[in-house]
């Protein structure tokens, strides 16, 4: 990347470029500004580090819907950005599989520049084996696989310039359910970066790779109040829930820590969550959730602010706002509004009671039970001159 930023440099201050320096430069200043979009990058770069810049993207369109607020992620993406919500979301799952996508990356540059990434998780609880006597007591153990890789596009007809970032990660996690909820869990990451660039029909060529390992670790915390308040009367606590349920959580990550040094973009996620829940005749009527979390470095100053609000209606659709910026004593930084949807089918069959209706066998009554197929969309709003105005991410997600 130290590289490319020299190049990048030239490029910018140079107007009287060419159709082939301008093809150039644009895949150069597009790397740049990856590096620079959050405060995080931008202060680790003036004590030096070449910080690898597709680390600090979030490609979760739920996330992405409510400001980028990756700390509430307790679902199929958790192994890409709270490795803390894994434990908790295979306290009651046993497999799942995201597929979120980025439509495109800075469309104010370019059209070729694409963040895929997918998740694949597994694990098992002491409920659903059947283990243990307290009915109240809940533990699970989970993995994960994960691959976050940015493609930089193809090439132009007279100059060959291609550039791959991957990061494949590998995710354990365990879960606790007693009156509280606690999640703690480990991701290691094997972060590498090819770049080539060559001249033809003959000129010179030049190629790198760079290989860089880090590591997360995160916890998240639940405390659904209506517990603490029947726990004073431990029979209760077997009665079905209340219909208003209120549970806040607190999660901290800290991010490409430990083995990742300068190279790579290390910060803390800290942030919390309130999740509101009316439940009616069994269902769930209304789900609402807000918010918020600060994303800091490891050193220096500066932090990113996230917020976001979400509104769930019978469990079946989502709707999503949020906003993330830089500290605001910082100036000329990032600032944009966001919106999402989002849909579930599970909600849909409990809404429906196609159960009920249909008297499946005690298998099929189970998989239609526990089946989810989720569906998500975000869009980065802002103003039209902002390099992330316009950006378009959606996930399909698969959990059993």
């Amino acid at each position: 990347m130290a590289r490319f930023a020299r190049i990048s440099s030239i490029f910018v201050t140079n107007r009287k470029l060419n159709g082939i320096r301008l093809r150039i430069g644009l895949l150069l200043i597009t790397a740049m500004i990856l590096a620079f979009w959050s405060p995080q990058a931008r202060c680790q770069q003036k004590v030096g580090a070449a910080a690898l810049p597709f680390l600090n993207l979030v490609n979760s369109a739920r996330a992405n819907g409510m400001g980028a607020c990756t700390i509430d992620l307790v679902n199929e993406e958790s192994a890409l950005y709270n490795p803390g919500g894994v434990g908790l979301f295979h306290l009651d799952k046993t497999i799942a599989v995201a597929w979120p996508q980025s439509t495109k990356w800075l469309p104010e540059l370019t059209s070729d520049l694409r963040l895929k990434s997918y998740t694949l998780s597994a694990g098992m609880s002491s409920q659903r084996l059947h283990w243990g006597k307290n009915p109240l007591l809940n533990v699970s153990l989970a993995f994960a696989f994960s691959r976050l890789d940015l493609d930089y596009g193809s090439p132009s007809t007279e100059f060959v310039s291609s550039a791959r970032d991957r990061a494949d990660c590998y995710t354990i996690a365990v879960g606790a359910d007693y009156l509280i909820r606690v999640g703690i869990g480990y991701t290691y990451k094997r972060i590498t970066e090819d770049v080539t660039e060559s001249w033809y029909p003959e000129g010179p060529s030049y190629s790198s790779s760079f290989v860089a390992n880090g590591e997360d670790v995160g916890i998240t915390v639940e405390l659904p109040l209506w517990r603490v308040w029947r726990s004073k009367h431990p029979k209760s606590l077997l009665e079905p829930p209340p219909a208003v349920q209120i549970t806040p959580r607190y999660t901290y990550v800290v991010a490409n820590g430990a083995q990742g040094g300068e190279m790579l973009p290390q910060k803390y996620h800290k942030g919390l969550s309130l999740h509101a829940k009316y439940v009616r005749n069994g269902l769930s009527a209304v789900d609402l959730t807000l918010v918020g979390e600060i994303e800091k470095p490891h050193v220096s100053e500066g932090k990113l602010l996230k917020g976001g609000v979400e509104l769930g209606l019978l469990e079946v659709c989502y709707l999503r706002i949020g906003r993330f910026k830089d500290d605001p004593l910082e100036s000329g930084g990032t600032d944009i509004n966001t919106l999402g949807i989002g849909f579930s089918l599970n909600g849909l069959i409990k809404y429906t009671r196609i159960i009920e209706h249909l008297h499946p066998s005690t298998r099929l009554r189970w998989l239609l039970a526990n089946l989810d197929v989720r569906f998500d969309y975000a869009h980065y709003g802002g103003e039209e001159n902002q390099y992330f105005h316009d950006t378009r991410f959606c996930g399909l997600a698969v959990s059993l």
